[in-house]
């Protein structure tokens, strides 16, 4: 069987020269080839004095957005920093993956592969960022989290897919 390289292998001597040919045919999208918007600004009062009034704050001629929630680095932060809308993402999302955790159920597949499958999405997906939020977390959410397991552990058929 013969094959064909595309490429040069890598710490081939050609490789930068065939790099910069490439670099060379790019060609600008904006004129003067700066990245546009390159962030968001946002405003967040986490203050407990609510109902104040606030004058707009503008950089360069661009008003800031203040927003009541913003989500950073796939987590959710509000500013009365509740978690609420933290936890009510992670459940949908886990929520989701548990549809599939029930396919391979339904196609008979062993209790070893579906504590696997929980491990994987959905175990990751409930304990993202955890130590951040779960302290503060109220009875009602900490509830939704622990359904959500709960509906993980009737699929799987065992007491805790640990």
């Amino acid at each position: 069987m013969l094959g064909q390289a595309t490429s040069a292998p890598q710490g081939c001597v050609l490789s930068p020269f065939l790099y910069s040919l490439f670099i060379h045919e790019c060609r600008p999208v904006y004129g003067s080839n700066s990245i546009i918007n390159k962030t968001k600004e946002l405003i967040v009062d986490f203050r407990r004095e609510k109902g104040r009034t606030y004058n707009p704050i503008h950089i360069n001629g661009i008003g800031v957005e203040r927003v009541s929630s913003f989500k950073f680095l796939g987590t959710h932060i509000s500013e009365d920093l509740s978690w609420t809308t933290n936890t009510s993402s992670l459940v949908k999302k886990a929520h989701q993956c548990l549809f599939y955790l029930n396919t391979l159920k339904k196609n008979h597949l062993s209790s070893t592969i579906l504590v696997n499958f929980y491990h994987c999405p959905i175990e990751s997906i409930l304990t993202n960022c955890i130590t951040v939020w779960y302290g503060n977390c109220s009875v009602a959410d900490r509830k939704a989290l622990q359904r959500e397991v709960k509906t993980a552990q009737r699929i799987i058929g065992t007491p805790h897919p640990a």
